[in-house]
């Protein structure tokens, strides 16, 4: 009998055969049980994975211990070699034990690890929100309360946000795991906004895309006031912190929780410039300009309308090649107010930095204010996009690429931000 012959029998004298079907059967027989707790609502996404992960890990072991051990009436024993005579001792001896030992603690530390719930994936797309009433201006509330906690929440380091522009094109009506794939998120929220009288109830859901399921809901029914606005607002993102395990720093928790005006008129007319610029349009974008400009006469303490009449102002004079000479000024003038008023803004930093850039060619001080910008909002796709822009003109081309790719990781469906990317990857001859 050759050697395999031999291993072989004796794998069917030590039922080692025996030991590993009845460990697949009773493998087999947990894992539909774990099935069953999912679908009940009973267990996490991840316990399915995990159950399967236990199984595999599992099996040597017992294979192992089915070699070297049987269960006889005297509990565990050691397996008599071949040919070994009655006189056998089959008692466990101090190698055993350490043997046994070693195996309980290898497979505690694989049960303790495969256990354990994984890290969240810390990313998120708000959708658009939904206009629940038959009040027009229900319409500007859905898109002003949805852009100022999509503003806060691209200011968290730890978190990812998609930007306003890729989640805008999905299909509405895609399944929200092919809607989460496509922007490359863990999380997606969806929400609504009903504006009665004097009255407006904000609902929101956060759905975990993975399983497709409900991490958490909340609703809000408040009197129509910005103050009231902003709360819900800071409640809303609180929880989406605290759901992605997200780590803020003192600096970041304040910021996410200031309220850049208490003139309900002025944050109108700033949602409706916004609404405007984004449209893109030579006659929205002059539009955008008036609604700002309404803002900061309405609040002149309004910071962010002054960077909206800022970026309003430079879109204009692209589309529409109007004067530099002329425009410039006034895009640096409203830039320079905004950073008098807070200089905590990301958005501002990013506008200073063009400017720099396309009025003075000054590229050192446009890539101080574009760091700037990213200290302060690291999911301003816009930021990494121009910086990236700058570095990839001026010899950098590695790191511009970098800072394209972080732009697309945040805005996935921007054809611009698609081209220069692949442009910079040409240049690099990839």
């Amino acid at each position: 009998m050759g050697r395999i012959g031999y291993f072989f029998k004796e794998l069917r004298r030590r039922h080692v055969f025996t030991v590993a079907v009845l460990y697949i059967v009773a493998a087999w027989a947990s894992i539909q049980v774990v099935d069953l707790a999912m679908e009940a609502g009973y267990l996490r996404g991840w316990s399915l994975r995990n159950a399967w992960n236990a199984a595999f890990i599992g099996f040597p072991l017992a294979l192992i211990v089915g070699w070297f051990y049987d269960i006889s009436g005297d509990g565990i024993v050691r397996t008599a070699p071949a040919g070994a005579d009655e006189s056998y001792d089959k008692s466990l001896h101090r190698k055993d034990y350490v043997l046994l030992t070693t195996l309980v603690a290898v497979w505690a530390v694989a049960y303790i690890y495969i256990h354990t719930p994984p890290a969240v994936d810390k990313s998120i797309a708000v959708l658009p929100f939904e206009n629940r009433g038959h009040d027009p201006q229900g319409a500007d509330l859905a898109f002003g309360v949805r852009l100022d906690l999509q503003t806060q929440l691209e200011k968290l380091q730890d978190i990812k946000v998609i930007a306003q522009p890729s989640v805008e094109k999905i299909e509405k009506d895609l399944p929200i795991p092919e809607i989460a794939r496509k922007l490359g998120v863990a999380f997606i929220m969806k929400g609504t906004v009903e504006r009665i009288l004097d009255r407006v109830r904000v609902s929101v859901t956060l759905i975990d895309a993975e399983r497709d399921e409900q991490a958490w809901s909340g609703s809000y029914d408040r009197k129509l006031e910005v103050g009231n606005l902003f709360d819900i607002r800071d409640d809303i993102a609180g929880v989406i912190t605290e759901r992605l395990q997200a780590v803020l720093s003192p600096q970041e928790l304040e910021r996410i929780q200031t309220r850049p005006t208490e003139n309900f008129a002025a944050y109108q007319a700033y949602l409706l410039g916004k609404q405007r610029m984004a449209k893109r349009t030579t006659g929205t974008l002059a539009e955008a300009v008036d609604y700002f400009k309404q803002a900061v006469e309405l609040d002149p303490e309004f910071a962010l309308a002054y960077v909206g009449l800022a970026d309003s102002t430079y879109l204009h004079m692209r589309y529409r090649g109007l004067s530099e000479d002329e425009m410039f000024p006034k895009v640096e003038a409203a830039i320079e107010k905004a950073l008098e008023l807070d200089d905590q803004l990301g958005e501002a930093y990013t506008t200073l930095g063009v400017v720099q850039r396309m009025k003075y060619g000054d590229d050192a001080a446009a890539e101080i204010a574009f760091k700037r910008a990213l200290e302060l909002n690291p999911n301003y796709d816009t930021a990494h996009q121009w910086y990236g822009s700058l570095l990839a003109n001026t010899g950098r081309a590695e790191e511009g690429l970098a800072h394209r790719r972080k732009a697309l990781e945040l805005d996935p469906l921007s054809a611009h931000i698609n081209l220069v990317t692949g442009m910079t990857l040409s240049r690099l001859g990839r």
